[in-house]
């Protein structure tokens, strides 16, 4: 493994014209995607266990087991282009609570890519003013529901 930068990572969302034929990696990878652009930070996202304890009475030590899995939320900052098509993209998702599909393709350190794919909803797409010395931004909050890689 190299270590690398994020530098080159392009985030796209699907254009909304059809759902995949497949709800697999096959599937998904086969829509067309719009490049989301001006994201500047891509945010962190991936499994997290929820944490479910039971305590014995006899032995009153706490048992701690894996529960669910929350796939988290991909945070979005984006400085705002009014006639960018992902942006407009990403906004329209929140008005109308589709799902959406999110490709990200990222650079693996070794000068190749890799590519993942998300499915989820758009919960937030909100414009950040910030002082007059601040570029104007867009905050985006896509909720996971599903991975594919």
């Amino acid at each position: 493994m190299t270590v690398h930068t994020s530098a080159t990572t392009a985030i796209s969302i699907d254009n909304a014209a059809a759902n995949p034929a497949t709800d697999d990696l096959a599937g998904v990878a086969a829509l067309t995607y719009t490049l989301i652009g001006n994201v500047e930070d891509g945010g962190e996202y991936g499994a997290t266990s929820e944490v479910v304890e039971f305590t014995p009475l006899d032995t009153a030590i706490v048992e701690k087991v894996s529960g669910s899995i929350n796939l988290g939320e991909l945070s979005l900052t984006i400085a705002v282009d009014e006639a960018d098509a992902g942006q407009a993209a990403a906004k329209a998702a929140v008005y109308s609570r589709r799902t959406v599909y999110v490709k990200i393709d990222l650079p693996d350190g070794t000068g190749g890519r890799t590519t993942e794919y998300l499915r989820g909803t758009i919960s937030q797409f909100s414009r950040k003013i910030g002082t007059a010395d601040d570029i104007a931004m867009f905050n985006c909050t896509i909720n996971i529901a599903a991975s594919y890689s």
